[in-house]
């Protein structure tokens, strides 16, 4: 019986092979090995009750058989168990130092604590069983990648796939690797034999959908995006691909009746939203689009996108009535707070706008323009006041992008308080830091501080 449940499993006919371990298990309700592989034969037809029953049915025969606790543990770990998978892996070890496989899943498990000495230690252990199996190279290639060896991650992921062609967890992280290295066409190959042997994960989907877009296949993309439809149809992030790959082949009536979906279903699905703006503009006009988004505001005025949408699309004239719209039926959103600021700030209102401005702050610190604002304000105060008041500002920004924002108008007013060098520094700061956010450069003043500086004299 053995042999032909094997056999089955080998040829990936998992309803054979549990029918032929059940007949076994009848035949030899007393073998633990029958319901060993009744529990394999089960877990590989996706039935995870009955292969964990049939391994507890083995364990209560055989509580000390080492690859049933290892195959029971394996359970526990798809079930998020994972004290449980845990304790019982240290049980089969403690029966059978030579369980290769409860290292392997031990590693995993310190992986994802972020132990790498612990990883590393269960995989000198996995070594001297066998070297050179496939699973073992997967965790070799992940340690590699953590421990900065980036140019060993690919080699061994390779070499793993070569020796287990038909192993989905192998090929995924291959082409999970291969993607993340932008090498997209082998990324979609090897993502598309992980699905072909394991099709239900949707993980893997997205990986192979974002190869596809990434090469501009859009005709692919719908193929994938239709062939995960048909086995989930309500999975919306499928509707979604769909409609991007609508899109990018100019089927833009059918990109939007996919785009409309996914809105109705998730009202706030923010890609989606930007998408279906620009469909309809592209249909009918800026008039269909004000349209749609005055719909939206009215429906979900706490839907931050669709207001501040609607003030880009609207004509400059109707814009502060808009904004006071907004602050009216949403208070308390720090994004309509900081346009209500910036609207005062327009109208000369200086006073209200820092104190808006403030606010904004209060409820979101990302808040940039807010803290922009604030920083331009600082033009109306002494040099030096100017100065101490932009080095308040920064200290209390969020992270590097806020810094950089507002380092340039540390440099206006370090440049007011005749530090010219200082200034300098500030700007340069500003030039290399990171990528350009849009700060207005107060030209001509950096050529100024150079001229006025030792270096310029």
């Amino acid at each position: 019986m053995l042999h032909d449940v094997m056999s089955a499993l080998r040829a990936g006919d998992a309803a054979t092979a549990s029918a032929l371990a059940r007949a076994w298990t009848e035949a030899e309700p007393g073998n633990p090995e029958a319901f060993l592989w009744a529990g394999h034969a089960l877990a590989a037809a996706k039935d995870l009750p009955a292969a964990a029953a049939a391994f507890d049915r083995g364990l209560a025969l055989a509580p000390d058989r080492a690859e049933l606790l290892t195959a029971r543990a394996y359970l526990d770990l798809q079930g998020r168990d994972l004290p449980k998978a845990e304790a019982g892996l240290g049980a089969a070890l403690a029966q059978d130092p030579n369980q290769w496989a409860a290292y392997i899943a031990l590693a995993q498990l310190a992986l994802a604590r972020g132990d790498r000495t612990e990883a590393e230690r269960h995989v000198s252990y996995a070594k001297r069983i066998d070297a050179d199996h496939p699973r073992l190279l997967v965790v070799e290639a992940q340690l590699a990648g953590l421990s900065g060896e980036a140019d060993r991650v690919l080699p061994l992921l390779n070499a793993a796939a070569q020796r287990a062609p038909n192993d989905p967890l192998v090929q995924a992280t291959l082409g999970l690797a291969l993607l993340e290295r932008q090498h997209h066409a082998f990324a979609a190959q090897a993502l598309r034999n992980a699905l072909a042997l394991n099709p239900e994960v949707p993980a893997l989907r997205v990986a192979l959908i974002s190869a596809l877009e990434a090469q501009g296949q859009g005709e692919e993309v719908i193929a994938e995006a239709e062939a995960w439809i048909a086995r989930q149809p309500e999975a919306l992030p499928a509707r979604w691909a769909r409609a991007r790959g609508m899109t990018a082949i100019g089927r833009f009536d059918e990109a939007l009746d996919d785009t409309g979906r996914v809105l109705t279903a998730d009202p706030r699905h923010a890609p989606a939203f930007d998408l279906a703006v620009r469909l309809i503009g592209m249909g009918g006009g800026p008039e269909a689009v004000l349209a749609f988004l005055n719909a939206s505001v009215e429906r979900d005025p706490g839907f931050a996108l669709s207001w501040q949408t609607l003030l880009a699309w609207s004509p400059p004239e109707a814009r502060g009535d808009l904004v006071r719209r907004w602050q009216a039926v949403a208070p308390e959103e720090a994004q309509a707070l900081e346009m209500a600021a910036l609207l005062a700030e327009s109208e000369g209102l200086e006073g209200e706008a820092l104190a808006l401005a403030a606010e904004a702050i209060a409820r979101d610190p990302q808040r940039l323009q807010a803290r922009l604002l604030q920083a331009r304000a600082t033009a109306f105060l002494e040099p030096e006041a100017a100065v101490s008041r932009m080095d308040a500002l920064m200290a209390a920004t969020t992270g590097p992008d806020q810094v950089r924002a507002l380092i340039g108008w540390r440099g206006v007013a370090l440049h007011r308080a005749g530090r010219p060098l200082e200034a300098l520094a500030a700007w340069q700061q500003m030039w290399t830091g990171g990528r350009t956010l849009g700060v207005p450069l107060p030209n001509p003043s950096p050529a100024l501080a150079f001229f006025q500086s030792p270096l310029g004299r």
